[in-house]
């Protein structure tokens, strides 16, 4: 709790303070754009612009200044607004909304509801356009203070406490306790530093030298993770996973400190997990990966402590783009500009042009509140909408009956700006409460024209706009090109599987194994991150165990093929081989039953060139799972 306050207390000083700077300089007619600026700060925070800073310094501005002249032309003439706006919102939500993030494009549309709300006059643009334009440089400068080497800050932070929390587990799988808690929060972890490294990809597409090795760590710890939940419990099991405790807290020293005794450390724990538990000594196959990704760890280490200053940002790229990224970048597009952004974005643009029509038309006092509402409460889910809507109405009715009490019954017009600075304190502590902060905001937002206005009159308008602005928002969702969760996961379910059939044909093929190609590989695993957290956002108790199936095989067999993919690269002269192994495995009914296993793995060692049998025992749990998907028709034909 005081955690939270001092950093409200943080967050509400400096809020303050730069919207009375930026009001001090470009005037009390551009105070909305400083409000839009913070909002687009905060949201923006978790995406990282600092890869290419002057280029998307340069798009910032221009797409601010442009929407600020179109804002304009809008506002000479009510009918020609209706076209205007529509194909300006329509463009800013299509373009900035996604199937796997969240949609991006809600500071954006919230501007340009405030620009045509408070219009200015043809004398007062040169200063609203420069007012856009340190906006856009505001947001820039914030990118570069919290952003910049993120993945390197980020992973320093996050690399020990995802080892931390599997020594834990392991603790927990000694003692015959339960590790959920535990396992939740590692692939937690996992999941938020994939995220600082797709965010901080160069172009949305490469990474450097230092956001591949991170990455490739990231991988293993997560095969970690899934193997140890298939240790089986012997009497030597304990003394193993003893051994694994030690060599995690050593990469984990190593990875903090950049301690090279640790470092030499860990290499002679690995050799010596090796020499007990190599292929040709152990039959528990669970435990064999689980060295083989030891081994692993220790080469991204050495690689880690090669990096210098310099080298860690390189990036090694063709000098001309390929099909991989044209194909990534198409599937991107599928991932973006799709049913449901164009959806959502025709309902944004509909009802905000046609509200904005109306209140104009007929000079509604205070009509704005009708636009701030819907653009608050159009999401691209129906569900999403329903739920906001009735949290807003409810918590706006209730801030108007307290603000009718304190100016009304009480008679305290004097301590409107104390109501206010309160309530917006209020209004940022409970930010991750919608009821609450609805609350607060009304309150905020009402008690800045409790000096001008008539505070009772002001409260029931509120009350009265956002409930139609609400109630139009829903029944937009519900009725015009409606786009249901159900409908989104089925979406999503569907890329899933495109991108692991995609994926394992590509491995096969010695021609794929480029910089490039592993560039493609990268954005895709990290797709389907995005892809599990957001199915993972729609688990309900009707569709809880489903999901989290889907998630789970889908998961197991997107890593093994990602395993397969590195050691080919490590050893391209092994392909054709692997790929004539995975025929003969998918030609034998043997590979349906795990308990056939070992013996299988024997006969293929036997028969082929290729004997490393955690990689023969991962090409049969590929084809188990694509067959049991039944992916494996789909890839055959492709």
């Amino acid at each position: 709790m005081k955690k939270k306050l001092i950093q409200t207390a943080v967050l509400f000083i400096s809020t303050i303070t730069f919207i009375a700077l930026f009001a001090t300089v470009f005037g009390s007619a551009n105070l909305v754009i400083a409000i839009s600026t913070v909002f687009a700060m905060l949201i923006y925070l978790s995406k990282n612009m600092t890869a290419n800073p002057i280029k998307n310094l340069i798009k910032l501005v221009t797409f601010n200044v442009v929407m600020g002249i179109v804002a304009f032309i809008s506002s000479i003439n009510i009918f020609w607004a209706l076209p205007i706006d529509f194909l300006s919102l329509f463009m800013i939500a299509s373009a900035l909304s996604y199937t796997i993030s969240s949609p991006m494009s809600t500071p954006f549309s919230l501007q340009y509801v405030f620009l045509i709300s408070f219009p200015v006059s043809l004398e007062e643009m040169p200063l609203r356009l420069a007012a856009l334009a340190a906006s856009a440089v505001c947001i820039m400068f914030v990118q570069l203070v919290v952003n910049k080497d993120s993945v390197e800050k980020q992973s320093k932070i996050m690399i020990p406490e995802i080892c931390v929390g599997l020594e834990n587990k392991i603790g927990c799988i000694k003692n015959n306790l339960n590790d959920e808690l535990i396992d939740c929060k590692i692939k937690a972890k996992i999941s938020r530093l994939k995220q600082v490294i797709y965010e901080a990809r160069k172009d949305n597409y490469y990474f450097n030298n230092e956001s591949e090795i991170k990455f490739n760590v990231l991988i293993t710890l997560e095969n970690i993770n899934d193997l140890l939940n298939r240790i089986e419990k012997d009497k030597e099991a304990d003394v193993f996973l003893d051994k694994m405790v030690t060599s995690i807290s050593s990469f984990k020293r190593a990875a903090e400190d950049c301690d090279v005794n640790q470092k030499k450390h860990l290499d002679l724990l690995v050799d010596d997990f090796f020499q007990k538990y190599n292929q040709d000594q152990t039959k528990d196959l669970a435990k064999m990966k689980l060295v083989y990704q030891l081994q692993c760890l220790s080469d991204y280490l050495n690689k880690m402590k090669n990096l210098d200053q310099i080298n860690k940002k390189e990036i090694t790229k063709n000098e001309q783009r390929t099909n991989n990224f044209k194909s990534t970048n198409k599937f991107k597009v599928k991932l973006s500009i799709d049913s449901l952004s164009r959806s959502y974005a025709f309902r944004l643009a509909f009802a905000i042009s046609i509200f904005a029509f109306i209140v104009n038309y007929f000079n509604l006092q205070h009509g704005n509140w009708i636009l701030f509402t819907i653009s608050s409460l159009t999401y691209p889910y129906y569900e999403v909408s329903r739920q906001r809507a009735g949290k807003r109405i409810l918590g706006t009715i209730i801030g108007g009956i307290i603000v009718i009490i304190i100016f009304s019954v009480l008679q305290l017009k004097d301590a409107g700006i104390i109501v206010m600075l309160v309530t917006l304190f209020l209004t940022i502590f409970f930010m991750d409460n919608y009821t609450y902060s609805m609350i607060f905001s009304t309150i905020t937002a009402i008690s800045s024209f409790v000096l001008v206005e008539n505070s009772t009159d002001l409260s029931l308008d509120r009350i009265i706009y956002v409930i139609i602005g609400g109630l139009f928002a829903v029944l937009l969702s519900k009725l015009v090109l409606p786009y249901q969760e159900s409908d989104a996961e089925k979406d999503l379910k569907e890329m899933y599987d495109a991108i692991i059939v995609g994926f394992f044909n590509e491995i096969g093929s010695s021609r794929n194994y480029t910089d490039d190609f592993k560039y493609k590989i990268m954005n895709f695993m990290l797709f389907t991150r995005m892809i599990e957290d957001k199915l993972s956002a729609m688990i309900k108790d009707s569709n809880a165990e489903m999901i989290k199936s889907f998630i789970g095989i889908r998961h197991a067999l997107i890593l093994n093929i990602y395993n397969e993919y590195l050691w080919l690269l490590a050893n391209k002269n092994c392909i054709e081989d692997y790929k004539n192994i995975n025929q003969d495995i998918s030609k034998n009914d043997h590979y349906r039953n795990p308990e056939n296993d070992e013996r299988l793995i024997g006969e293929i060692i036997s028969q082929h060139p290729l004997k490393n049998k955690v990689v023969i025992w991962e090409c049969i749990e590929m084809i188990r799972s694509m067959n049991q998907l039944n992916l494996l028709k789909r890839s055959n034909a492709n």
